[in-house]
């Protein structure tokens, strides 16, 4: 049993997996941080507070207990922000770095093939080697 686990876990593919997933948690917490500790404090100092906690639907009455959407709108505004905060510190770089990989590869792969010497420099060697063969 423990040959079989041993041999799992000594897979490439199981290692690269486990650190993808730590470094995954260590970036979410920095994301999680740009958003709470940048990002929020700034929409809230343009736009006031930016908690919908307490918006609730069809609450005849306070304390009534109508339909909280408040909660939802704070984690879709709280998705929204995170993914474009993805968006601009990943995303935006790592495509930039592909399209200059590419370019670099489209310029290697498309050198121009050495000229043909000129027919009489064909000549020449037709005859130099022709006398070599004598």
């Amino acid at each position: 049993m423990f040959k079989g686990f041993r041999a799992f876990v000594a897979r490439g593919n199981a290692i690269e997996l486990a650190v993808g997933v730590i470094i995954g948690g260590a970036f979410g917490r920095v994301v999680n941080s740009l958003v709470a500790d940048v990002i929020m404090p700034l929409i809230g100092r343009v736009f006031g507070e930016p908690d919908f906690s307490r918006i609730v639907v069809l609450a005849s009455a306070p304390d009534s207990g109508g339909i909280d959407v408040g909660q939802l709108l704070t984690a879709i505004m709280n998705l929204l922000i995170v993914g474009f905060a993805l968006y601009v510190t990943i995303i935006l770089p790592m495509n930039a770095l592909r399209r200059k990989q590419a370019e670099r590869e489209a310029a290697e792969a498309a050198e121009p093939a050495p000229a043909e010497p000129p027919r009489d420099i064909q000549l020449l060697t037709e005859i130099r080697d022709a006398l070599r063969e004598r």
